[in-house]
């Protein structure tokens, strides 16, 4: 299991200076490759250590958040927390030296149980300002359990809400004419899991954006076979 070390750079204009719509919408960014480490395969307080599908920074505590997609097969639904060193060469060059696992916090649904056994499939974490963080689930459509972006107690993992998802994206499983497949395809769901740049400074009751996607079509929007 490898995480790799990005160093993110972006010119923008002062806020006084009037944009074309061309440049809001195509930003001058550029990423750079600084390193990567592999983590060994190893447990932590019992449970296995992989398959960790997202990742969210947190500034103020400097910590990063990584979530497992286990589907509560191997342990019950989780998310870690990791602590990275990084080291200067000689050349002034920044790495990544390495990474401990500090924490696991289970995730419970709204009667405080962790998840049963293959009734999530977890992917993407973003850390809001409210001291949670939002994770979205792809659903398992083909045995009719449904997407979900829900929203967890930062420290200890609680239920705390759960967004609303358009019925567009959620399976209903019908084989008749009048009510053909519709939603996210199986393993093709809610992958990404992102919050609107700037939105970790604003104040806690202030609102923001969240924004996710979709590995592929849905079903009712695939072509015509």
């Amino acid at each position: 299991m490898a995480i790799a070390l990005l160093s993110f750079v972006t010119t923008a204009c002062a806020p006084s200076q009037a944009r074309t719509a061309e440049q809001r919408t195509f930003l001058n960014l550029s990423l750079d490759f600084i390193g990567e480490y592999q983590l060994p395969k190893m447990k932590y307080k019992d449970t296995p250590v992989g398959g960790l599908s997202a990742l969210a920074y947190d500034r103020k505590r400097n910590k990063f958040y990584t979530l497992s997609d286990d589907r509560s097969q191997f342990a019950p639904a989780r998310f870690y927390t990791l602590g990275l060193s990084l080291k200067r060469s000689d050349k002034g060059e920044i790495g990544l030296e390495k990474v401990d696992i500090e924490d696991v916090t289970f995730i419970t649904d709204e009667n405080g149980k962790t998840y049963a056994k293959g009734s999530l499939d977890p992917e993407g974490i973003a850390l809001s300002p409210k001291d949670t963080v939002f994770i979205s689930s792809e659903g398992i459509p083909s045995q009719g359990i449904a997407p979900f972006i829900r929203e967890f107690d930062l420290k200890t993992g609680q239920h705390k809400q759960d967004l609303l998802i358009p019925d567009r994206y959620l399976p209903n499983n019908s084989t008749k004419e009048e009510q053909p497949p519709r939603g996210i395809q199986d393993n093709l769901g809610f992958e990404s899991l992102t919050l609107e740049p700037g939105s970790l400074g604003a104040a806690s009751g202030d609102p923001f954006r969240l924004f996710t996607a979709t590995e592929s079509a849905l079903f009712q929007d695939r072509p015509h076979e």
